[in-house]
């Protein structure tokens, strides 16, 4: 396979309106049209060849040879260090639910001692941990929780 930023230069010289970047050992693609995507670099190289051969179509070609990646913990990161919303191909609907809540979660090893004392205190005095999280991600947290104790704090912008 070749360099990532050999092959990010030969997609820029075919498709002039497009930009691409590299996180996490993904490329990172926007520009060419609705939405932002994210390759595989061994997919992506399968791509750029098979748009390389046709003189019509390129990106169309482009697409029919490299599947974009659609991992959620992937969306996350793309998000997270560039604010670009990775998308189905296809479709471009966004990977990630972007609409992003703080939660309140109680670590497991402390969980039996509050319970035993009847008293789940009061954060961050507790050792409870925030964090951000999307808002289906906190759900599904706070629905899994049989203690009852991981809550949304607020929402994030």
């Amino acid at each position: 396979m070749r360099d990532k930023n050999d092959l990010i230069d030969r997609f820029l010289a075919m498709f002039d309106c497009a930009s691409a970047v590299v996180v996490d050992g993904y490329i990172i693609t926007s520009g060419t049209g609705d939405g932002v995507f994210a390759y595989d670099p061994e997919g992506f190289e399968w791509g750029i060849k098979a748009a390389e051969i046709v003189t019509r179509e390129k990106y169309s070609e482009f697409c029919a040879h490299c599947e974009p990646e659609t991992d959620a913990d992937l969306a996350r990161v793309v998000y997270e260090e560039t604010g670009l919303e990775i998308c189905h191909g296809g479709t471009c609907d966004p990977v990630l639910d972007t609409d992003f809540v703080e939660i309140e979660e109680m670590p497991r090893h402390l969980r039996a001692s509050h319970r035993a004392a009847n008293n789940w205190g009061t954060y961050p005095h507790n050792g409870a941990t925030r964090r951000r999280v999307t808002r289906s991600e906190a759900e599904e947290i706070v629905r899994s929780d049989d203690d009852g104790y991981d809550h949304i704090v607020a929402e994030v912008e």
